[in-house]
């Protein structure tokens, strides 16, 4: 996996906009995949994703293994011509605490309205903020901006 940071494409970075729901896949040091629904905002070119750190299983997966993928997509079973969807391969960063976690624990506030009340991120206590360095990004379904 290339460490240079990929952009998002203007179409890209739309459809994220766009979509709420995304699925994340971590790696255990064995190799075992785990994947879970999340919420995330979008940062310059990153991805923010607050995660539950009393869910043993991600914690320890992005403890020992830094490789993360996003999938986000539409997906209308009866029409396939709408499909569409962006996956993201990258590089995990941990946010414990401090100024960035805060302005991302912001960004998810704004972009989820119901989590302040209903899950609420505190600072060292019951979350982190995975930073996601994308360095390789595919998409389908997209239509170019004219």
């Amino acid at each position: 996996m290339r460490n240079a940071l990929v952009k998002l494409s203007f179409e890209e970075r739309q459809f994220l906009e766009s979509e709420s729901i995304a699925r994340m896949g971590t790696v255990s040091n064995i190799g075992m995949p785990h994947v879970a629904p999340v919420c995330y905002a979008l940062h310059n070119d990153k991805i923010l994703v607050p995660i539950d750190i009393r869910a043993p299983r991600k914690k320890a997966n992005l403890e020992q293994q830094k490789k993360v993928c996003l999938v986000i997509d539409h997906y209308e079973p009866e029409d396939w011509s709408k499909l569409k969807g962006v996956l993201i391969q990258g590089v995990a960063g941990i946010i414990r605490g401090g100024k960035t976690f805060r302005m991302a624990r912001d960004l998810i506030y704004q972009r989820y309205p119901p989590f302040k009340t209903s899950i609420p991120i505190e600072e060292g206590e019951t979350h982190w903020f995975v930073s996601i360095k994308p360095v390789r990004i595919a998409s389908w379904g997209l239509k170019k901006a004219s």
